[in-house]
């Protein structure tokens, strides 16, 4: 269809150009469904990540995020894992 699938954070849209005939695309999923995972890593974690939610504000504050830090974020794509080696690289 060519209605957006909106969740909390954000909508995904699966008509044209991120879906045709040459680049078929699967149907949106919720994040729930899917598992969705936000993994910090910090200067205080390097080789570690601590799992974060924006729907648990204690697993916010109770690990190493800092707002007074610079803050980037990685997307992996919809075929990675976010545990992928080439990830934890990128982050050291």
């Amino acid at each position: 269809g060519d209605e957006p699938k909106c969740y909390d954070f954000g909508c995904v849209f699966s008509n044209y150009p991120y879906f045709s005939l040459t680049r078929p695309s699967i149907p949106a999923q919720s994040p729930e469904s899917i598992n969705t995972q936000f993994l910090l890593l910090t200067v205080n974690n390097t080789d570690s990540y601590q799992v974060i939610s924006a729907r648990n504000l204690s697993s916010i504050r109770h690990s190493n995020f800092n707002c007074s830090r610079d803050t980037v974020f990685i997307v992996h794509g919809y075929t990675g894992t976010g545990r992928d080696a080439w990830l934890l690289t990128m982050c050291q």
